[in-house]
């Protein structure tokens, strides 16, 4: 298992080589705080940190349905997670 942080992404996302290979041949772990790091980059939801430690965290565990009162949760969009508000 090989550890990697969010600027591992960014050296891969330039098509840096060795980063290249190891994302290619190696089983990665990466921590929540990458994810969150990297989640908050690319969808710009403006949701406060924690709760967006927490669906990185739900969402990378294969949920796709996701209860919550956060109506800050639905500013994350995407076809494939179910936000449903408790009222």
């Amino acid at each position: 298992m090989i550890g990697v942080d969010t600027g591992f992404f960014f050296a891969l996302s330039e098509g840096h080589p060795l980063a290249t290979k190891v994302f290619l041949e190696s089983d990665l772990a990466v921590s929540v705080i990458s994810r969150f790091e990297l989640q908050r980059i690319s969808f710009a939801t403006g949701m406060p940190a924690l709760d967006a430690l927490i669906l990185a965290g739900l969402i990378g565990a294969g949920c796709r349905t996701i209860y919550t009162r956060d109506e800050h949760f639905k500013r994350y969009v995407r076809k494939d997670v179910e936000i449903v508000l408790l009222d």
